[in-house]
């Protein structure tokens, strides 16, 4: 029998990557962080996940490409439970500005309804969120 490999994340840098965990941890700040319980290790000591400040000033830092990938994985994190409070919608707009993209609030919005009526999500619109 073949075994399967466990997946890992890429990431076109790895400077991204301190920002996709924060991305997919701040709007779960109430239940398990996925990155860390996803067999991806601790994260580094001086990486807080759940600190919004950080993950706003850490965007602009960020290639355009970078901070297309973060705005994804918080979009799908932000939509995971169902709903998309104003705390989320704020954070959202935040991150968009930051980034210095065109705000996809909506869209994500679109994705949640999507999501919670059990529709597939292609992954065109999933990219749309960030585009």
């Amino acid at each position: 029998m073949r075994r399967r490999r466990r997946w890992q994340p890429r990431f076109t840098a790895p400077s991204a990557a301190p920002s996709c965990a924060r991305a997919s941890c701040i709007p779960i700040t109430s239940r398990s962080c996925a990155p860390c319980d996803s067999g991806l290790g601790d994260p580094a000591p001086e990486l807080t996940l759940d600190d919004s400040d950080q993950f706003l000033k850490a965007l602009p830092g960020l290639d355009v490409a970078e901070r297309r990938v973060v705005l994804r994985v918080l979009a799908v994190a932000a939509i995971l439970d169902g709903r998309l409070v104003r705390a989320e919608r704020r954070l959202l707009a935040e991150a968009y500005h930051a980034a210095e993209l065109p705000s996809g609030v909506e869209h994500v919005e679109q994705l949640r309804r999507w999501f919670i009526a059990g529709d597939i999500i292609p992954h065109d619109e999933l990219r749309r969120a960030a585009a």
